[in-house]
């Protein structure tokens, strides 16, 4: 998806993927600075920055015979069952069309939204970015507090692991900003970390100094709740 200036809301030109380094003087007088074909609304987050550049489900066979081992034994397994699920869903809706779909928060990226059509990513990590435009059609480092993007804009929103890092305060803003650009009968899709009280988290929590080091601090965790809390979220911001 051709993205647009966070000023004017004019579309940006798509660049190549061979561009080296650059700036975009917009007509409004904003300035976008860009490098290998990629528009950097935001500058490197520090934190984040190379953190999660994996391009997921890859599709080589030693790979895929440790994903098939996987997927019956983990909860990363379980989560892939859940999204072909999901992706066979959607496709039944949709007539198998091509779709336009935005992974928010992207990583290195995800194969099986490029099976589903035209997909755009963005992520505050630009060496993310560099491996998610593999597989992507456009990749932009971008803050998911303000996408640039217009109204109504994508088929699909995808995210994985993303609401969980979303500091609380801002997640309401971040939903609000989902459904925007979401098309009228449109459909989002999120993977999320969440608060509970089963024996693992009720475990950790009894040395909640080394719960908040190696879980919440360590990885960015600040936006844990409860799922009912995170879906009251969407349907707060009119998700069916």
């Amino acid at each position: 998806m051709q993205a647009i200036c966070l000023g004017c809301k004019k579309k940006l030109p798509v660049l190549s993927k061979l561009v080296g380094s650059g700036v975009y003087a917009c007509e409004c007088g904003k300035k976008i600075p860009y490098s290998s074909g990629i528009y950097r609304f935001v500058e490197n987050d520090n934190f984040y920055e190379g953190k999660f550049i994996a391009i997921n489900q890859s599709q080589n066979m030693i790979n895929k015979i440790f994903s098939f081992i996987e997927r019956w034994l983990s909860i990363e397994g379980n989560e892939e069952r859940m999204w072909e699920r999901s992706s066979c869903f959607i496709k039944s809706c949709t007539g198998a069309r091509k779709l336009e779909i935005l992974n928010i928060g992207a990583g290195g990226g995800h194969y099986f939204l490029s099976k589903l059509g035209s997909v755009t990513a963005i992520d505050l990590s630009f060496k993310s970015l560099l491996n998610a435009q593999k597989i992507y059609d456009f990749c932009y480092q971008a803050n998911a507090i303000d996408l640039p993007f217009p109204d109504n804009a994508f088929d699909l929103v995808f995210s994985a692991h993303l609401l969980g890092h979303i500091p609380l305060n801002e997640k309401q803003k971040v939903i609000r900003e989902i459904y925007r650009v979401t098309k009228p009968c449109g459909f989002s899709l999120h993977s999320a970390e969440c608060e509970a009280n089963n024996f693992f988290y009720k475990r950790a929590k009894r040395y909640p100094e080394l719960y908040k080091k190696y879980f919440k601090d360590m990885y960015g965790h600040y936006g844990i709740e409860y799922p009912s809390q995170c879906k009251k979220r969407f349907r707060d911001e009119f998700f069916e």
